[in-house]
């Protein structure tokens, strides 16, 4: 399977295997969005998929159920397109967030991507609740976002690229786990009940992932 890469996931926002194609006219767009930000605000309240039905969702978006099923055949389907709006969204914030770091100094640059990712859920409860339940996202939708071609590792790689390093097939495999340590690691971190203790993880992250990724 070919890397997913910006404009795909821009094209998944729209519709994927679950997603019924989603409408061009205002008042479907509003409606689709009703239901976005009702599903957002159950997860912004701490809710689990498990413990989420469409009826919930439908409720808090003061719809009917059958109006909901009009545009997704299930709940996954809905979480699953949240995510992937937010990875767009973090994709632009972080691009333009960039434009002022150095862009040769390769502890610089990683730390400001993670701090960067930090503001960024900080601001959206919403984003956060399906980056720290890994149950949240279904599987194929998680291996997509977790991509080397998108989201902050794509912008890694690029960077990379530009420091003179070739990419292969270990670069992205480099770039995978890399993804996988900061989630877990990110998941530590927002545990903590101190926000003292949730900066150092944090800036213990920035120095792990700086070793593994640019030590000699």
């Amino acid at each position: 399977m070919a890397p997913a890469t910006k404009s795909d996931l821009e094209k998944d926002t729209k519709t994927d295997s679950h997603t019924r194609r989603l409408p061009m006219q205002d008042r479907s767009q509003a409606t689709v969005r009703r239901i976005f930000s009702a599903a957002s605000r159950l997860l912004a309240d701490g809710a689990r998929l498990a413990d989420i039905s469409t009826s919930a969702i439908a409720k808090e978006a003061k719809l009917s159920v059958g109006g909901l099923y009009r545009f997704f055949d299930d709940k996954q389907a809905i979480i699953d397109a949240i995510a992937n709006q937010h990875m767009v969204e973090f994709d632009d914030y972080l691009q333009e967030a960039l434009t002022s770091v150095s862009a040769q100094d390769a502890s610089e640059y990683l730390g400001a991507i993670i701090d960067i990712f930090v503001a960024y859920l900080d601001s959206r409860p919403d984003f956060g609740a399906i980056v720290f339940g890994r149950d949240q996202v279904s599987a194929s939708r998680r291996d997509v976002l977790s991509g080397s071609e998108v989201g902050p590792a794509g912008l890694l790689k690029r960077f990379m690229v530009n420091l003179g390093l070739s990419p292969s097939p270990d670069m992205d495999l480099q770039l995978r786990v890399a993804a996988e340590v900061g989630g877990a690691m990110f998941t530590f971190a927002y545990q903590q009940t101190d926000a003292g203790e949730k900066r150092r993880v944090i800036e213990e992250l920035k120095t792990l992932l700086n070793r593994y990724l640019f030590s000699s």
